[in-house]
């Protein structure tokens, strides 16, 4: 015998350990039974008990039936059990102190940027490019080392891949290509001025680690249009990307993708107005989407964050995220502070001089995700 009972037998559930359940009770345990008690169950011709092991219909050698317990309302007489109190429910049936944000994890990234050695904005292809007004490539470059710089200092990985004189948008990495599960699907781009852009980074992930990298068979401008949160793979459309494109994507990666359409032409990239924050939470511009795609965000992401139109604006959205620290412009402050409120950590950046040619944080930024 390893134990008090012996192995034959299963643990008491007599009250001592909790409600009676109608498990076999082990020999040996008594239960003190006043007199009164037997002499009233005798009246109602109910069997006597002298102990919890011996469950003996009155008058016959075998075993009665098995009994199970009946819960009882406690709570009518005002009494809470512990097992039902707030303190004792399970956590997630247990409902979130209110101010309280949840807490929340950073996990390291792995990134491509690309220097903007030869940025510059000598045509338009979106609203913000104005040729005429005069670009500060110096102030260009500084800002965006201070964008590499708080990556590392956050414990980022952060490759790069060599500009091309020629190409003055390719310091805008995202656009470059989608890469999820160690599987990369380069960009093709819509407008001639940056087609020369999608060999450059198909060259550049053959020779990093990515042995077999496709390039998108129709128009598809890479993560600038396709954000991946959690399983689900978030495609826009409207201004750059084919709708086709998004099965292309499906079959590819193997995950699903939900299509959604852009209204805005200032808002021309899925990620000028959508951030991922971390698997289950994004922040959006209503606007920027048609109706059908904004039941679709609501249904989908119930407690997303919802940017203003200053946040918008200022390109707040062009944000990076690593589950707790929000890399994003400094001039989305309502965004910034409805972060804070969730548990976020919002680090704000100026890029100004690359917001002249229609890109920012996340432009500049393409996430490598290894195989899993």
């Amino acid at each position: 015998m390893t134990g008090p009972f012996p192995p034959s037998r299963t643990r008491p559930s007599s009250a001592a350990f909790g409600p009676r359940t109608g498990v076999r009770e082990p020999v040996g345990l008594k239960i003190r039974q006043l007199p009164s008690e037997r002499a009233a169950l005798q009246r109602l011709g109910k069997p006597c008990f002298t102990s919890p092991g011996s469950r003996r219909a009155a008058g016959s050698g075998r075993l009665g039936p098995l009994r199970t317990a009946r819960p009882r309302p406690l709570r009518r007489c005002g009494y809470t059990p512990p097992h039902l109190a707030d303190g004792h429910r399970h956590p997630a049936a247990r409902p979130r102190p209110q101010g309280r944000p949840p807490m929340r994890t950073a996990t390291p990234r792995h990134y491509l940027m690309c220097r903007p050695t030869h940025f510059d904005v000598v045509y338009s292809i979106n609203p913000w490019m104005d040729p005429g007004k005069p670009v500060d490539t110096e102030l260009a470059v500084a800002q965006w080392e201070q964008l590499r710089a708080v990556y590392l200092g956050l414990g980022h990985r952060v490759d790069l891949i060599e500009p091309v004189e020629g190409l003055p948008d390719m310091v805008f990495a995202a656009n470059g290509g989608t890469v999820i599960d160690g599987r990369a699907l380069v960009a093709r781009f819509r407008d001639a001025e940056r087609i020369a852009e999608g060999p450059a980074y198909r060259d550049w992930l053959h020779h990093n680690g990515f042995a077999d990298p496709v390039t998108a068979s129709v128009v598809n401008e890479g993560e600038g249009d396709y954000l991946l949160v959690g399983d689900l793979l978030l495609a826009g459309t409207g201004f750059r990307s084919d709708p086709r494109s998004h099965a292309e994507a499906q079959e590819y990666f193997g995950r699903p993708v939900i299509s959604l359409t852009l209204v805005d032409p200032n808002y021309y990239h899925l990620d000028t107005a959508l951030s991922v924050l971390d698997d289950e939470t994004i922040a959006y511009y209503p606007p920027a989407f048609s109706p059908g795609s904004q039941a679709v965000l609501r249904r989908l992401f119930p407690d997303a964050l919802i940017a203003t139109d200053a946040d918008a604006r200022a390109f707040g959205l062009n944000a990076t995220s690593d589950g707790l620290n929000v890399v994003l412009p400094e001039g989305a402050v309502d965004l910034a502070e409805q972060l804070r409120s969730r548990g976020y950590l919002p680090v704000g950046l100026d890029l100004s001089e690359l917001l002249k040619a229609g890109g920012s944080i996340k432009c500049c930024t393409l996430e490598l995700r290894p195989a899993v």
